[in-house]
């Protein structure tokens, strides 16, 4: 027979396990500015959804959101991966720069588009894309971070598309900014 407080435990026990969530995933990571192989933190992802689990981890781009699924299905531009850079210049004129595109390559079946972009020395990006009305392709990316420092950076950022051949586009920017509009 149990004792009280093994019972106790063992309905805890149960209670907790009976009602967890099916996915739950731990993410162990170094907290900011600490190097140290013995210290981390442990982030728990649980999910709640009958359709797709996504985890956003550094930077990546937005899965299936409005603007990506009309640029796939307008213009056969599938937005696949981005890769970041870490800051390449955190210097006084990083603070007065602008978004820019470095440049742009296509073959039969890729657009690789580089671009850098200034923000919080923090920051990881969520990238996205959408093309109005007028075939303007707009490089859309949010700076996320669990803190914020004091610093500004240059930061580069390749967006990789799979490419089908429908729509031509005309021009892109980043973030809606007419500074940066590269018309092709």
């Amino acid at each position: 027979m149990l004792k009280p407080f093994k019972c106790l435990y063992f309905f805890l026990f149960v209670t907790l396990f009976s009602s967890a969530q099916n996915d739950t995933v731990f993410i162990k990571r170094n907290p900011p500015g600490d190097i140290g192989e013995d210290s981390y933190i442990t982030d728990t992802v649980i999910f709640n959804s009958n359709i797709n689990d996504v985890i956003l981890y550094q930077s990546t781009v937005l899965p299936s959101t409005h603007g990506s699924i009309h640029t796939y299905g307008q213009y056969g531009l599938l937005l696949e991966n981005v890769s970041k850079s870490d800051c390449m210049n955190h210097g006084e004129e990083v603070y007065n720069s602008t978004d820019k595109i470095n440049s742009i390559s296509e073959t039969d079946s890729t657009l690789v588009i580089d671009i850098n972009i200034y923000d919080n020395c923090c920051y990881e990006f969520l990238c996205d894309v959408d093309v109005d009305e007028s075939g303007t392709m707009n490089l859309i990316y949010h700076g996320y971070s669990s803190s914020y420092c004091g610093c500004m950076c240059c930061f580069g950022l390749v967006y990789h598309f799979r490419k089908e051949d429908l729509d031509q586009v005309k021009a892109i920017q980043i973030n809606s900014e007419p500074k940066s509009l590269k018309k092709l």
